[in-house]
């Protein structure tokens, strides 16, 4: 077997996601994509995902023309279009992530289209249910270096749009994830897991999550990419792996919550002496830019995140206080934002949405 002496490198990403949420319906992703006013999302992000032999993220929405929802700005809402699936690759992305709470928002169609898209473009689908019944994601199989590297993706978000069984690997007990990544790392030489878990908005791990993260790697699994918390949360090297417990959003236009748009790109090398981890901060701005971010604000980001502090100090007591107070504020910011852009973009679909949203609650 080839030594590998320059090590695999693999590049990680959280959330990217391509449509226009609610509160951007008509100036959103979506909207943006179809006018070609994007083609620089990803400008500042290009050299280190390219130079990089994976480049690894999850995409928050399918990319169709199509939606199985009836009413209209339930149908334009969180839903991209097959040539965002052009930035993705132009921008060196070679595996995305399709195992999350809203891949199946619109619909079976949809997510179809989304995967033959993703396909046309030679970017690999990961997160995929097994149905053959053998395992509950299917492995993605890259050949680096003389090395096999298995990448494969779940969520254990509660769904909500679709029935069992449903298309991507979802999980409740992670035992079975657990089991399943014994007997991939029997398999094949190096596997990375990337799961879609966690609490919205907080910037720390439960111990649950801790618990189940090092159990993956005590598995067998060499990097552990966390993914759906919208913020980022620490690094951390575990025995002879990493563990990434949130990479947040990378591209996600949550512009009420700063911490949502406080980002990085993940590197990591995965070599015959360890893992080295290094992360690239950036942000994305309300151009709709993932930009680098200042040498300062840089390094303050790499204080708070890079293995420097504490995974967790916190009970779990103390956890839902934190996460119970985020809720409460996150719920008055969200109503700001979305009264102070309302006559920004499509105003009637905005108010289509909210009368919607009220009808529901009373």
């Amino acid at each position: 077997m080839v030594p590998d002496s320059r090590g695999i490198t693999i590049a990680a990403v959280g959330d990217i996601f391509p449509g226009d949420h609610y509160f951007s319906l008509g100036h959103g992703m979506l909207s943006r994509t179809e006018r070609g006013t994007l083609a620089d999302l990803f400008a500042d992000s290009k050299a280190v995902l390219q130079d990089s032999d994976l480049a690894i993220c999850n995409l928050e929405g399918p990319l169709s023309q199509r939606s199985a929802q009836s009413r209209r700005a339930e149908a334009s809402a969180f839903r991209g279009v097959p040539q965002f699936c052009d930035l993705l690759a132009g921008a060196g992305f070679t595996h995305v992530n399709v195992a999350n709470n809203h891949i199946t928002q619109h619909g079976s169609d949809a997510f179809h289209d989304t995967l033959q898209s993703l396909k046309d473009r030679n970017i690999c689908v990961i997160g995929l249910a097994d149905r053959s019944g053998n395992r509950i994601s299917v492995p993605a199989i890259s050949h680096v270096q003389g090395r096999t590297v298995c990448v494969v993706g779940y969520s254990s978000v509660p769904e909500r749009y679709s029935s069992p069984p449903l298309p991507y690997a979802h999980f409740t007990d992670h035992g079975n994830v657990t089991a399943e990544i014994t007997s991939l790392s029997r398999e094949y030489d190096h596997v990375v897991v990337c799961c879609h878990a966690g609490d919205e908005g907080m910037s720390r791990p439960s111990r649950t999550l801790i618990s189940m993260y090092r159990q993956f790697i005590d598995a067998g699994a060499r990097c552990v990419f966390g993914h759906h918390p919208h913020a980022f949360q620490p690094i951390e090297r575990y025995r002879d792996g990493l563990i990434a417990y949130s990479l947040g959003d990378f591209a996600f236009d949550l512009f009420w919550d700063r911490a949502a748009n406080r980002t990085a790109i993940l590197q990591a090398r995965i070599a015959s002496e360890g893992i080295d981890a290094h992360l690239v901060p950036m942000r994305f701005s309300r151009n709709y830019r993932v930009l680098k971010v200042s040498q300062r604000s840089g390094e303050r980001f790499k204080r708070m995140f890079d293995g420097e502090v504490p995974v967790t100090t916190l009970t779990d007591d103390q956890y839902e206080l934190l996460r119970g107070r985020y809720e409460r504020t996150n719920r008055y910011r969200k109503a700001w934002y979305f009264l102070r852009n309302l006559l920004r973009g499509d105003t009637r679909l905005k108010l289509e949405f909210l009368i919607g949203k009220l009808s529901a609650r009373f």
